[in-house]
């Protein structure tokens, strides 16, 4: 389904606005998990060295020590240990579990194929520290096929985070009830042209 530059314009625009606020507290939280970053300026300057009564009085040090860092890693590594993915079984009276098998099988070689550990990962590390995370699941040719139609699917990350704007009438929290989202991504000038 094609849309009109105006519409893609527009609908970008709104999803940017919808989540500006949102955006803002994921770059104070991101910021906040830099220790030196948890003094506020007043806070700094408070204890640099001045001149009391004509006395000098000397700087005080601005400790930084993470009280988060702990607990984020107790989130991350129960999320190693728990090997998430997806189990196939019938449950309708026209399913069987031969298919549920086949399916299961092809669902182990997608997530094999996409190193799937690592897109979840990236996805889960930012939804501890900044509220949500993204992964996306893509198509591509498929090289090692004799077909040069064939395609495989593939769980890819997104390394920027705060590029993906979706729909924000959408509903479901894991926006599958979603009309559009965008994925912006830098890229070199010339290959924009």
């Amino acid at each position: 389904m094609a849309f009109e530059p105006e519409t893609i314009l527009t609908r970008h625009k709104q999803g940017l606005a919808v989540t500006k606020a949102q955006r803002q507290r994921e770059i104070e939280a991101l910021r906040f998990m830099v220790p030196e970053f948890q003094w506020t300026e007043q806070a700094k300057a408070s204890r640099n060295g001045n001149m009391i009564g004509g006395a000098a009085v000397p700087a005080r040090p601005c400790l930084s020590v993470s009280k988060i860092e702990q607990p984020i890693q107790l989130l991350e590594n129960q999320f190693q240990s728990a090997h998430l993915g997806v189990n196939i079984h019938p449950i309708s009276e026209k399913a069987n579990k031969d298919t549920a098998e086949i399916l299961q099988g092809i669902y182990r070689k997608i997530e094999r194929d996409s190193n799937a550990v690592l897109p979840r990962g990236w996805a889960f590390d930012r939804a501890v520290e900044a509220g949500w995370g993204v992964y996306r699941i893509v198509t591509e040719y498929d090289d090692d096929s004799d077909n040069e139609f064939d395609q495989k699917i593939l769980l890819k990350r997104i390394l920027r985070q705060e590029a993906v704007i979706f729909d924000p009438s959408a509903q479901e929290p894991d926006y599958c009830d979603a009309e559009w989202a965008f994925v912006t991504s830098y890229m070199p000038l010339e290959r924009f042209k």
